[in-house]
């Protein structure tokens, strides 16, 4: 049990981390939106671009395992994922993705 308790607190830890990156990437886009305009049209890219450090990660788990190219992969991961949702959405309202992100926090 305690094992157990110390892997889900890590886990949670990372994810918690990933989506205050996330999010602080997205508040940054919105604050300079000449530069989300700009990098709208290339979302998308970005988000395809997301894969491969998530893939690099799943099928090069010693790489993953080796520090610091697993936490230099999930990095990248989230800086990508960050910039290509944060272009994405800048059309849509803050309000319907801060609600948004609080349904995806609840659940």
């Amino acid at each position: 049990p305690a094992v157990r308790r110390q892997f889900l607190a890590r886990v949670y830890s990372t994810v918690l981390v990933q989506v205050l990156l996330l999010a602080a990437i997205m508040a940054a886009l919105r604050g300079a939106p000449a530069v989300a305009y700009r990098l709208m049209p290339s979302a998308p890219a970005f988000l395809l671009l997301a894969t491969a450090p998530a893939l690099a990660i799943q099928f090069a788990p010693r790489l993953a395992e080796t520090p610091p190219y697993g936490h230099l992969l999930l990095a990248a991961f989230t800086a990508l994922t960050g910039v290509g949702i944060g272009a994405a959405t800048m059309p849509l309202p803050a309000d319907l993705l801060v609600r948004a992100a609080a349904a995806t926090a609840a659940a």
